[in-house]
């Protein structure tokens, strides 16, 4: 049977803690259901109140392609340096290296602006409830199915990353506009984006993020033209940059702590040791323990040491009577 890896990744988060939406049901919500929550209704609130803040406001834009021009004049020139063949082979690599990223940069720009484009003209359906609750349920389905790749693009609309720490701490963040992509190039702000990317790049704790691979996915469920802006959403690993942190939720789990057999058992090993050595009157060998819970000798030991220094009684030293004839065995 194969494995739908999204699907298994999903149902493990879930098994952890984590829960895709920190409400119970949402997905099998309809639109009138998600309009009675408070926290919906003041989101698409602030939303609206964004918009009609923004309405006019093309700074960000005007950033950005501002920004564009002065990556393609640096491009230009570095074409005219690669040109020189007496260029030092030290500089002829860096610049290669600086121009791959400032054109990898330029084509991010114009992903943006066109997802800024496509977000504009689709702004009325964007805050639609029943829009949001049909995407929720799709989500549903998707994770319910065997469409990996369908799968793996809806998720990333929701989670912007999944951070472990080595405290075996997990955190999800999870993006609130994720039933509605399209509203997200509307409200972000250049400010936020900025601020994202340049902690993400000092950053020593965070694997820093690379863009992904435009997936190939046919839905004909969906628009063409919204399907092919919400592939290059997803494509860019800072595609939540430009979002203040009021448009998150943060899930935090804390992994359960691996224990060895010898602490998981100390007790009793310990008190099965006393009863041993109560009922035959007299200390027993180590190798009596060994064979009773088939495990090691070394594992045994440990166990019941462990169970010392927790406050348990051992009992006697072991006798002597066959402890080197016992074999190891697997712990």
């Amino acid at each position: 049977m194969a494995l739908n890896s999204a699907r298994f990744a999903t149902h493990r988060a879930k098994m952890a803690g984590l829960t895709l939406y920190p409400w119970k049901g949402i997905l099998e919500m309809t639109a009138e259901e998600l309009l009675k929550l408070a926290w919906f209704r003041q989101l698409i609130s602030e939303i609206e109140h964004r918009l009609e803040a923004s309405a006019d406001d093309t700074s960000f834009e005007d950033a950005l392609r501002r920004e564009q021009e002065d990556l393609q004049q640096k491009l230009n020139g570095w074409a005219k340096a690669l040109a020189d063949p007496n260029l030092p082979d030290g500089l002829r690599s860096k610049i290669y290296t600086d121009a791959e990223l400032a054109d990898a940069r330029s084509a991010e720009i114009t992903d943006l602006l066109r997802r800024k484009d496509t977000a504009r003209n689709n702004r009325s359906s964007a805050v639609d409830a029943n829009v949001v609750a049909e995407r929720l349920s799709r989500l549903e389905d998707l994770i319910d199915g065997d469409n990996a790749t369908r799968t793996n693009m809806e998720l990333a609309l929701h989670v912007d990353r999944i951070d472990c720490g080595p405290d075996g701490v997990v955190k999800m963040r999870l993006c609130k506009l994720g039933g509605m992509p399209n509203m997200i190039p509307l409200v972000e702000t250049s400010e936020s984006r900025e601020a994202e990317i340049a902690d993400q790049q000092t950053s020593s704790e965070r694997v820093r993020s690379r863009r992904r691979a435009k997936l190939h996915v046919h839905d004909d469920s969906i628009p063409q033209s919204e399907l092919r802006a919400m592939l290059e959403t997803i494509a860019d690993p800072h595609r939540f940059s430009g979002l203040g942190d009021e448009w998150f939720w943060v899930d935090s789990t804390e992994m359960p702590k691996k224990v060895s057999w010898s602490a998981a058992h100390a007790a009793e090993v310990a008190a099965t040791k006393v009863r041993l050595e109560a009922e035959a009157g007299a200390k027993i060998p180590l190798r009596q323990l060994v064979d009773i819970f088939g495990k090691s000798r070394p594992t045994i030991t440990r166990a019941l040491e462990i169970a010392e220094s927790l406050g348990f009684d051992t009992g006697a030293p072991f006798s002597k009577s066959g402890q080197n004839s016992s074999a190891n065995r697997d712990t």
